[in-house]
């Protein structure tokens, strides 16, 4: 009996002291976890908002392009017998550039010719002896209708003999040429590539907010990668009215080239424009300020000591800064930095105050 009471005893003094070592534990693990005060005040970066605009000059790159570039070919089918250019020549509008063979043509306009002379004198004597009543009138306008058939028929001849000779349709360098003499010329086929190099236009995309950045028939500053320190002036004459796959818009310049400054097709080059906030009431901030994405953007205001997460509304993005026009106004203070911690309400210490220049 005493022997049990002992191990009794024995079993409760181990279960206690298995109770106390777990309080133990419990103790020092509370100890180790770090307990977040939320309202322990957050150092954050701050900004006074200002109205003043940030202006600066923005650029846009692009290429530059011809201002008319085409493949002539041939309008009349025929082998090539003279060709009277090559790549690289400049031409003027109207000049020859091939001669297509016209033999088999100017056959048929020698028997047309010869077709409407015996036409012609049979008219004149149908029609003195249609004067006198020797014979039908009907004989006499089938004659008259024969010649006009045939006089038709020869300004068509004409014509294509015409065609035989290709020419510029307008002034420009020839780029590159694809007939050789000996080959076939036939339509839909090209037989050189002119390219009028006296007009080019510089082409960039622009996203639908850079849109606003340019307005059409006003003249900017472009310059060209190859001629750094040289200046063009290039006024906007096109603006599509339809955003590509990536949803940009295509704005053409046209600039005037010239032998001082000798611009290439497919050359670099980048055009100029001041960007800023254009309405009184917009002001702009960091866009490094921005939480969330455009379609549903806020900034955090310290409001009382507290940061208050704020909608706001982005008119425009340009470089580092963004245009806000409602959310923000000039004398805010607005939160630039210690975002890591923060949330709606929370007490915030202002580490640097800085004026939003």
């Amino acid at each position: 009996m005493f022997k049990r009471i002992i191990g009794i005893a024995i079993l409760v003094s181990i279960i206690a002291l298995i109770v106390v070592q777990l309080k133990l534990n419990k103790s020092t693990s509370e100890n180790r976890i770090y307990h977040y005060d939320k309202e322990a005040p957050i150092n954050v970066l701050a900004e006074k908002v200002s109205n003043e605009s940030q202006t600066e000059i923005k650029s846009f790159t692009g290429t530059f392009e011809p201002f008319n570039e085409v493949k002539v070919n041939a309008d009349i089918q025929g082998a090539i017998v003279k060709i009277y250019v090559k790549e690289g020549d400049l031409l003027k509008k109207g000049q020859s550039i091939l001669k297509i063979d016209d033999d088999l043509l100017r056959l048929k306009l020698k028997a047309i010719n010869t077709q409407i002379g015996g036409l012609e004198k049979d008219l004149d004597r149908y029609q003195k002896l249609a004067d006198n009543d020797a014979i039908q009138g009907i004989k006499l306008e089938k004659t008259l209708l024969g010649l006009e058939t045939a006089q038709t028929e020869r300004k068509i001849i004409q014509e294509q003999i015409r065609m035989t000779t290709i020419k510029a349709p307008f002034a420009g360098i020839v780029t590159k040429q694809f007939a050789e003499v000996g080959a076939f010329a036939a339509p839909a086929m090209p037989l050189i590539e002119l390219t009028n190099m006296s007009q080019l236009k510089f082409a960039i995309n622009l996203t639908e907010r850079d849109l606003n950045q340019f307005q059409n028939s006003e003249s900017y500053i472009i310059s060209a990668d190859a001629f750094p320190n040289a200046t063009l002036i290039g006024k906007l004459i096109y603006t599509s009215s339809k955003g590509n796959m990536g949803n940009n818009f295509l704005a053409e310049f046209e600039i005037e080239n010239s032998s001082e400054i000798p611009l290439k097709s497919k050359m670099f080059g980048k055009v100029f424009t001041n960007s800023g906030a254009q309405n009184s009431n917009e002001v702009q901030i960091p866009s490094r300020c921005i939480i969330g994405s455009d379609i549903s953007p806020k900034v955090y205001l310290v409001i009382n000591g507290k940061a208050v997460l704020t909608p706001v509304s982005i008119a425009n993005r340009s470089g580092d800064f963004v245009t806000i026009s409602s959310g923000v106004a000039a004398g805010d203070i607005i939160v630039t930095g210690g975002f890591i911690n923060l949330f709606n309400n929370a007490n915030v210490t202002i580490e640097t105050l800085e004026s939003n220049k």
